[in-house]
């Protein structure tokens, strides 16, 4: 019980200390990401923090069973560096009684990884898109900052406001390129007092309305340009389509197991048994670590990280592969999915018992040359 006990704290508080180094670079790189959208009026700073949370089961996800996986190459190579290993098998303790020991840990990390899985991402993807459309939903213009120039999004034009409060734009300017019948060079100002930005009824158009200002039009370098003086000037704002394919992309990603579980849509077929992947990759993982953590003190503590990391990252893509045959209607589940656990734990199985039947076959050999 006291072996037990070391082995699980050791494992444990490595596997939460490598998955918070892990987290905070995946984090760092999403938020960067999120400012540079925030940068171009896409989002409001205030939610920015309000997504990471939402995104945070999403990465758990990922990096828990990396993060347990290391961890078993961390600790149990150093016991091996530190001859404890030895100690333990001269005490008693064989490599299947450390499995054992081992299982427990890897079944407390494949339950959260499920939970997570499960429950907690589809729920977090759900309020990421309801978010998603309320920054959609909201005037472009709300967020532009005060004299500075703004790339309103699809590339419809470039706006400037002096001053900006409560989504009103005081001293306005507003420029974009136009075809032009003759050169097709043709290039729009618009000064105006005021502006403010509409939506239409249908919530799906929106427009950039100008008021007491000058419209010139005319050709960059020509002395002929058209100008006119309006009390109120209206122009539609060009829409996207990246905000809806991203927010699609999310709306998949919270759909609940029961969901998916009762659709016959090969995507979403492929995506339950993605989410119920994890936590097998998990134990099938922990069978192969342990034998893959054994260092000579002579080789070093980080001889066997890359081959086992390799291991990993060949694992998760045959499993993501598979996924994409499923969910392209190409393979069934049994095939495309699961198929690849069950080799990946006949290799695991293989590599854990590799020791005693190298020495099987080299007494079968022996036996047969004498």
């Amino acid at each position: 019980m006291i072996i037990f006990r070391y082995l699980l704290r050791q494992l444990l508080g490595s596997t939460v200390a490598v998955c918070f180094v892990l987290l905070l670079v995946f984090m760092s790189s999403r938020f960067v990401k999120y400012l540079r959208d925030a940068a171009l009026g896409k989002y409001d700073a205030d939610v920015l923090f309000a997504l990471m949370g939402y995104k945070l089961p999403e990465f758990l996800e990922l990096l828990l069973p990396l993060s347990f996986f290391l961890s078993i190459l961390l600790v149990y190579g150093r016991l091996y560096l530190d001859s404890e290993m030895t100690v333990l098998s001269c005490c008693g303790v064989s490599r299947s009684q450390v499995l054992r020991y081992t299982m427990v840990s890897s079944l407390v990390v494949a339950a959260v990884v499920g939970l997570m899985s499960i429950e907690l991402t589809p729920s977090g993807a759900a309020k990421a898109t309801a978010l998603e459309r309320a920054q959609q939903q909201r005037a472009e213009l709300d967020s532009m900052p005060a004299k500075r120039f703004q790339k309103l999004q699809a590339g419809s034009g470039v706006a400037y406001a002096e001053e900006v409060s409560n989504g009103e734009l005081q001293d306005v300017f507003y420029t974009e390129s136009v075809a032009n019948t003759e050169d097709g060079s043709g290039q729009i100002l618009v000064l105006a007092h005021k502006g403010y930005q509409k939506r239409s009824e249908n919530l799906k158009d929106n427009f950039l309305v100008l008021e007491d200002g000058y419209r010139i039009e005319g050709t960059p370098g020509e002395a002929l340009f058209r100008i006119t003086y309006f009390n109120e000037f209206g122009k539609r704002l060009a829409q996207t389509k990246e905000d809806d394919w991203r927010i699609k992309k999310i709306q998949k990603k919270s759909l609940g197991f029961r969901e998916l579980a009762a659709s016959d849509d090969p995507q979403h077929i492929a995506l339950l048994h993605r989410r119920l992947s994890w936590p097998v990759m998990v134990l099938i993982l922990t069978i192969a670590a342990i034998p893959l953590s054994k260092t000579n003190p002579r080789q070093g503590r980080y001889m066997r990280l890359l081959p086992a990391i390799l291991l990993y990252v060949i694992y998760w893509q045959a499993v993501e592969a598979g996924v994409s045959k499923v969910s392209e209607g190409e393979l069934n589940v049994y095939g495309g999915v699961w198929g690849i656990h069950l080799l990946f734990l006949l290799v695991a199985v293989t590599i854990f018992y590799w020791d005693r039947l190298r020495c099987k076959f080299s007494r079968r050999a022996a036996g047969e040359t004498a």
